[in-house]
């Protein structure tokens, strides 16, 4: 095999390594356990060590989604959804950009995946993230899991609108369908071509 070739085959493998995507939140539909939100009082993160994020050199978010419902029909509902680095306890910021608006369609008892995608996050190794979520537009309900389902599955923020800095002000034992993908960093790494 020539240089060259070698050299090709270095390039696809890596790419296609680069090409795997994870996911860290709850990707789980919990559909019957309950549904919560409109006219939100409060912000709500997943926050149990089994949904939050520890990030690898390289790790870069590519989208989010939520299991979620339009209660009211609305045409223009949507979500909010960010992605916080947790830097004391469940203290910390939303990364920069990482801030977005979800349309919400699926109808009222009967909820569906909602996404956002082509994101490109870029996470910091050895930090910790997890997501949140706030304030939508229209009449929209996030589906949660029954209470005392996790220990200490959810940090809860008094106020409407995500914030700029997370202060728990309270927490609970249940969690939310609200999950985010990613590119490993790793993915690409490891490939060894060997040249003779």
């Amino acid at each position: 095999m020539t240089l060259i070739k070698i050299l090709i085959v270095a390039v696809l493998l890596l790419k296609a390594g680069s090409l795997s995507a994870e996911t860290f939140g709850s990707a789980t539909d919990t559909t019957g356990l309950g549904f919560v939100g409109f006219g939100w009082t409060l912000c709500r993160m997943n926050a149990h060590a089994t949904l939050v994020h520890v990030a690898s050199a390289g790790d870069v978010v590519t989208g989010f989604s939520v299991f979620a419902e339009t209660v009211d029909g609305g045409d223009n509902d949507t979500i909010s959804v960010a992605l916080y680095n947790i830097t004391s306890g469940v203290g910390g910021a939303p990364i920069e950009g990482s801030a977005v608006k979800i349309p919400v369609t699926a109808p009222a008892a009967n909820g569906d995946w909602h996404t956002v995608s082509g994101l490109s996050i870029s996470l910091t190794a050895d930090s910790t993230y997890a997501l949140a979520i706030g304030s939508e537009v229209g009449a929209v309900a996030c589906q949660r899991t029954a209470d005392g389902s996790l220990t200490g599955g959810r940090s809860l923020h008094a106020v409407a609108t995500l914030a700029a800095t997370w202060t728990e002000s309270s927490s609970g034992n249940r969690y939310y369908a609200l999950y985010a993908t990613y590119t490993p960093g790793s993915a690409a790494a490891g490939q060894v071509i060997m040249i003779q």
